[in-house]
């Protein structure tokens, strides 16, 4: 079985998500001029034409030498990709389980990430038990590189507790009290909400 892309590709990663699809990732393009590509099959080796554009997602990070190296897919059906852009830097993006990028990972689903010299080349993928992305490979060629990015930014309002007094009320002046109340908390990481009340003055 065979994937034409129209141009030149090769694939390097390959992962089984939780439907028995198959997941292969690698690069496609001319000389020097390379992306990110993505290709997903049914269990019976035909392409998934619900993902991306009839199977296939193409994906440019920098207009030069994007190679994608590794590929997981997490336990919401997402797919992850780590390889290099323009052979650079680390690179990841995330894909949604239709093959659109997931624009809440990164800028518009990709990431970018330089250790401070050229040929910076992500190589291996894992997602840790809570949710984060690790990705190792090397910098510069001849280092160890390490990186490790937050899945999302969580956007989950705090959950509300029962109001409790961080400062009991008590009076600052003729006609205004003060007031420390806790209302609410999230534990990652420990958010609290303070409120003080100014009472005016009764009128006779």
């Amino acid at each position: 079985m065979t994937t034409d892309f129209g141009s030149d590709a090769e694939a390097f990663a390959l992962a089984i998500d939780s439907k028995g699809r198959i997941v292969a990732a690698g690069w496609s393009g001319r000389q020097d001029f390379y992306d990110f590509t993505l290709a997903r099959y049914n269990a019976n080796g035909s392409l998934d034409t619900n993902f991306g554009n009839n199977g296939k997602v193409i994906t440019d990070f920098s207009g030069y030498n994007d190679l994608a190296y590794a590929l997981t897919v997490d336990s919401g059906g997402k797919i992850v990709l780590a390889g290099t852009a323009s052979q650079n830097d680390f690179a990841v993006a995330r894909y949604n389980a239709n093959g659109s990028l997931d624009i809440n990972f990164g800028t518009n689903g990709k990431v970018t990430t330089d250790f401070g010299g050229y040929y910076d080349e992500a190589l291996a993928i894992a997602i840790d038990s809570s949710g984060k992305i690790v990705v190792a490979g090397t910098a510069s060629g001849i280092d160890f590189a390490l990186a490790r990015y937050v899945a999302e930014i969580d956007t989950t309002p705090p959950t509300p507790n029962p109001m409790t007094w961080e400062t009991v009320p008590y009076q600052t002046g003729i006609s205004s009290i003060s007031m420390v109340a806790t209302t609410a908390t999230d534990s990652t990481p420990p958010i609290s909400y303070y409120l003080t009340l100014w009472v005016a003055p009764l009128e006779d």
